[in-house]
């Protein structure tokens, strides 16, 4: 009987410290709030936007619609923590390396524009109760630097 009690403890604790450090699944429908987000605009309104997530074990793959259109766009991530090339807007290839931090997934892109390099850092977090992901992002070029906060309500 202390055998299979002590057994069944165990297996408890080993499963369920692997379902904790799984990480997040991103996957779905995600519609931005536009009253908690926080974005630099042209006319300061907000676009409206979309994103649509299927996330595997080790990918990402995103769909991301606007009401403003160069907004619009698909990418891959590849979430090994390797630098990888990825098409960005108007075709220009970015360096984006996503890697784990804990249960937020940190996304750092480098790319090469009219005037000079921008890098950004957006970090994605899932609220507890998997319904909010937040996407805070850090940009810096010659133009200075500038913070986001983009919050989506899942559908």
């Amino acid at each position: 009987m202390f055998k299979r009690t002590s057994l069944a403890f165990f297996l408890l604790v080993v499963l369920t410290g692997m379902a904790l450090s799984a990480p997040p699944d991103f996957s779905g429908k995600w519609v931005l709030n536009k009253d908690q987000s926080e974005m630099r605009t042209r006319d300061g309104e907000k676009p409206d936007i979309t994103m649509t997530i299927e996330q595997a074990a080790d990918t990402l793959k995103a769909k991301q619609e606007s009401s403003v259109e160069f907004m619009n766009r698909e990418y891959t991530y590849k979430l090994n923590g390797e630098t990888q090339e990825v098409a960005g807007r108007g075709g220009r290839m970015s360096k984006v390396t996503p890697k784990w931090e804990g249960d937020v997934l940190v996304v750092t892109t480098v790319r090469e524009g009219q005037q000079g390099t921008m890098t950004s850092t957006e970090r994605w977090q899932l609220s507890a109760d998997g319904k909010t992901l937040t996407i805070a992002g850090k940009n810096q070029s010659s133009r200075g630097e500038f913070e986001s906060k983009m919050v989506y309500q899942k559908q």
